[in-house]
């Protein structure tokens, strides 16, 4: 006997809904989306460079020896031979090495992060405070030259990177104008400008896609950039190849390598 068609399209729907709840009783429901990790406080390396040839000569006699772009002592390369092994125990390890671009510190950068692997790049607002001959670089073209096969770009410098007297006679456009007019005049850098590198650093590294920076660079700056960093006035006067190793939400100084 059959039934009436009315009585079928109920069964019909009838199941219909039992499937339905059945489906959403039994699928399996989407895993839920991992929240975002949380980054630690980033880390930041201030790294002093080999004793100079230009420290060596001023320890001998407490006079400006005029040398410009000093390299490193015999006594200095053995300090990076050091500063190497203790850079192979960093922890963390850095991302990348930021590096004043006066001799005495690229290589220190270079010699003491040999065969890690990390990227070393050079920034010219971690150049010295000018106060001696030994703060007036060298040209992009002349680092290049001197650091051929290194692997760092010297093509964003300007050509006159360092701080330049406005006052001086002679146009300050060339290496030898800047020594020239330093020998005859001599002349530094005033505080309010090297304050104002100090703050654009501390920009870049907050800003930085890493979270383990190291910083090579020399003893007025980094005393400098440690007060801006700590937000404490309390000197920081780094040793040779000496490190020191702060976290920038937290700023104490958290490691200390001691004297290079």
């Amino acid at each position: 006997e059959r039934l009436p068609w009315g009585t079928i399209a109920v069964i019909g729907t009838t199941s219909a809904v039992a499937l339905g709840s059945y489906y959403l009783l039994f699928r399996k429901k989407p895993e839920p989306e991992p929240e975002p990790e949380e980054k630690g406080p980033k880390v930041v390396y201030l790294i002093r460079h080999g004793q100079s040839t230009f420290n060596a000569a001023y320890e001998l006699t407490e006079k400006d020896p005029m040398i410009f772009d000093a390299d490193l002592s015999d006594l200095g390369k053995k300090q990076v031979e050091e500063l190497e092994t203790k850079c192979k125990s960093l922890d963390p390890m850095p991302e990348v090495v930021l590096s004043s671009p006066l001799t005495r510190a690229l290589k220190t950068a270079l010699g003491g992060f040999k065969g890690s692997g990390v990227p070393v790049q050079v920034e010219p607002l971690l150049t010295e405070h000018l106060t001696d001959s030994c703060d007036i670089g060298s040209t992009p073209t002349e680092l290049e030259q001197r650091f051929k096969g290194s692997g760092v770009s010297f093509k964003h410098l300007d050509t006159i990177w360092w701080y330049t007297d406005s006052e001086a006679d002679e146009p300050q456009t060339s290496p030898e104008a800047c020594q020239r007019h330093y020998q005859q005049y001599g002349y530094m850098e005033p505080p309010l400008h090297l304050n104002a590198r100090v703050e654009k650093i501390v920009e870049i590294v907050n800003n930085h896609e890493a979270q383990c920076i190291a910083l090579v660079g020399h003893a007025d700056y980094m005393n400098e950039l440690a007060d801006a960093i700590t937000g404490s006035e309390e000197d920081l006067w780094l040793a040779n190849c000496e490190i020191k190793m702060f976290e920038v939400k937290e700023p104490e100084v958290v490691v200390n390598w001691g004297d290079g």
